[in-house]
């Protein structure tokens, strides 16, 4: 899904940190809905029923975000694509939990590891948070 929003920005010449800033709410949203879906048709499965729940937490903190992180202090530059990183770092991290509660794998649970670390190191580029 990245890779196809990155060569849609490209083509449409649009920003693409303001793009995935934007569009974060809402894909968070998209994933509430069909995990919620899934957990209607299924029945009373409880991973589904956690998706739903992560996503509807990732939902909330990124509208939390919105408009709040130009005051962060160790965030200096302001940039857009904050919302973002920062949700995703914290989601990854959640899921990756979620993954080892659920005997998903060892495998698993350090793939979404490493995609927060992934994240947060984006968070750390684009905030220019090395500077004095």
């Amino acid at each position: 899904m990245l890779i196809w929003t990155w060569w849609f920005c490209l083509r449409n010449q649009w920003r693409l940190w303001s793009f995935l800033e934007d569009v974060t709410p809402i894909y968070y949203l998209l994933l509430a809905f069909l995990s919620g879906g899934e957990y209607i048709q299924r029945g009373l499965n409880f991973r589904l029923l956690v998706w739903m729940i992560i996503s509807v937490l990732g939902y909330l903190l990124a509208n939390f975000l919105k408009g709040r992180y130009r005051s962060i202090f160790w965030y200096r530059s302001g940039k857009k694509g904050f919302i973002f990183f920062a949700t995703n770092t914290v989601m990854s991290l959640i899921v990756a939990v979620s993954s080892f509660v659920f005997k998903d794998g060892l495998i698993l649970s350090v793939l979404y590891l490493g995609l927060s670390l992934i994240f947060g190191t984006g968070l750390a580029i684009l905030g220019d948070v090395s500077k004095n």
